[in-house]
């Protein structure tokens, strides 16, 4: 059995340094919602700030719809390999996700930081006004997504990846990630 794991969590939670280190330490494929709404934006001429991604990742989502977005997410992932794929925002996508994850099994993981944690990342990441860009509709499903998520994790990234590995090998005992130095 091969696993999508999808990551969903406030901004500054830690999804990404989790997928990065799930694609460096175990041999997942990488890929992100974020990052097909940044080469959109370069395509588009747009720059890349927050409030602009925000704004695009709107427009995608009502210009692409689920499916076509989806697809771009999937692109470029080896079709047998797991995939962690970062930055689930939205409730209305996990059944597409799932189908395109196929035949790939779908996990949801919802990633949980203090908000002391996440202040001093956003603030390292965006400057003092990054928790004010929570407002964002893009950013309102995360406590839904929290209520769904089949597991969430705290702590930090290693920890972390070590809870979602054996999470997936509860799922299936024969599972075996590709481990890579």
């Amino acid at each position: 059995m091969k696993f999508a794991v999808g990551l969903s969590g406030l901004r500054g939670s830690g999804k990404t340094s989790l997928a990065e280190l799930l694609s460096s330490s175990y041999g997942f494929s990488n890929t992100s919602f974020g990052e097909v709404v940044r080469q959109e934006a370069a395509i588009r001429g747009l720059p890349s700030n927050v409030e602009t991604l925000q704004e695009l990742g709107l427009t995608l989502i009502a210009e692409w719809q689920w499916p076509l977005l989806c697809d771009r997410v999937f692109a470029g992932v080896p079709p047998n390999s797991d995939v962690v794929v970062d930055g689930v925002r939205h409730v209305d996508v996990l059944e597409v996700l799932r189908a395109r994850a196929s035949p790939r099994r779908f996990v949801l993981v919802y990633v949980d930081t203090s908000p002391e944690r996440r202040k001093a990342q956003l603030s390292l990441r965006e400057g003092e006004g990054g928790l004010q860009r929570d407002s964002h509709v893009i950013e309102s499903e995360a406590s839904a997504l929290r209520e769904v998520a089949d597991m969430v994790v705290t702590g930090d990234s290693h920890y972390r990846s070590a809870e979602v590995i054996r999470y997936l090998k509860s799922i299936d005992a024969s599972w075996m990630p590709v481990l890579t130095p």
